[in-house]
């Protein structure tokens, strides 16, 4: 019977991963199970100190540095030791240490994206040598990528909300002064110039209209100069870094923008659901997830920035249109509850586990 998880991760970073760990953790916990989470890095976003200073949470850091060291190995293995669960949840790099130290303890490791081509000699080599590690693909879009790799050993529970605030729905009353919101890491993956040339098209026709660009990361610098090149009002892109509560932004916009070129399974759709935003998006499979084109959604080719424009244009000109997709997103949010993930966990893990 399973009584103690542990979570392990590289870090409590920002990010869509380390949300579903957050969200995991705080559901289990809720259901009476004893819940420790054990980073390799000890960096922890403002937003999870609360998360991590909660009594009934067991937190340990392994204070990895950047290159490998035996020092991190024996200390992840002195508290998995220590802590002795029944199942660990494994989520990024972290499956590889886990499974070098631990051959016994069933080992859960979540697939956050699409697999890549060079992991795959790592995870079939887990295959073949690890027996106690299976795989949980986090969206449809993911298992069907990683299904020929990973085969039997391949599950599935879909990323879903972990809760719908009741403030979410009184959206329609609020002053939108935010036209079109993106919220990640600023990552070469998420093409945000992409965005910002469909943005400077939109902006051109219309000068009152505003980018929110919520986050930060390695493209940040690029990005402003991008801007700069574009020649657009600086007070209409708005830039405002990281931000623990994201809802005052969802709030106060009309449309989600993400223009990745991969994802796996963008918890930012599903956030963008629950507060009634239509969304503009790439036609990629980790999107089709969450967006459902011509429903609460509008894709639009990678790198089509020109076509991503026109859908912008589309969206905020037509009142119709765009009340439909509000209704749409709220009930695609609706069909995508957490509970269902955190039951498809639990359901895996006893499967497997016997």
């Amino acid at each position: 019977m399973i009584r103690k998880i542990c979570f392990c991760i590289p870090n409590l970073e920002y990010g869509g991963s380390t949300e579903v760990v957050i969200n995991l953790a705080n559901e289990f916990l809720a259901r009476g199970y004893e819940v420790f989470v054990v980073t390799a890095y000890d960096f922890v976003a403002d937003k999870y100190f609360g998360f991590i200073n909660k009594g009934n949470i067991h937190f340990y850091s392994c204070h990895k540095h950047n290159c490998f060291d035996l020092t991190f190995i024996k200390k992840l293995k002195k508290i998995l030791l220590s802590i002795k669960p029944d199942v660990i949840s494994s989520h990024l790099s972290m499956t590889t240490y886990v499974s070098l130290i631990d051959k016994t303890t069933p080992i859960y490791h979540t697939i956050h994206s699409n697999p890549k081509k060079d992991f795959n000699v790592a995870i079939r080599f887990f295959l073949k040598h690890a027996h106690n590690v299976s795989f949980i693909a986090c969206s449809n879009s993911v298992f069907e990528l990683a299904k020929d790799i990973y085969k039997e050993r391949l599950y599935l529970a879909q990323n879903g909300l972990y809760t719908l605030n009741s403030s979410n729905r009184k959206f329609r009353s609020l002053k939108k002064d935010i036209d079109f919101l993106f919220i990640g890491r600023f990552d070469k993956v998420k093409c945000i110039p992409d965005l910002i040339k469909a943005f400077a098209i939109v902006h051109n026709k219309n000068t009152s209209a505003k980018l929110c660009l919520c986050g930060s990361g390695r493209e940040k610098n690029k990005i402003c100069r991008i801007i700069k090149k574009q020649k657009i009002d600086s007070d209409c892109v708005l830039m405002p870094g990281f931000v623990d509560n994201v809802s005052d932004y969802y709030l106060r916009s009309k449309v989600f923008c993400l223009f990745s070129s991969r994802e796996g399974g963008p918890m930012c759709l599903l956030e963008a659901n629950s507060y009634g935003l239509p969304i503009i998006c790439t036609k990629i499979p980790g999107n089709a997830n969450y967006a459902y084109n011509g429903k609460n959604a509008l894709m639009f080719d990678v790198h089509n920035f020109e076509e991503a424009s026109v859908l912008m244009e589309k969206i905020i000109n037509n009142e119709v249109l765009y009340n439909r997709m509000v209704n749409n997103s709220l009930a695609a949010a609706d069909a995508n509850l957490f509970e269902t993930t955190a039951n498809k966990y639990l359901e895996i893990m006893n499967y497997v586990k016997r």
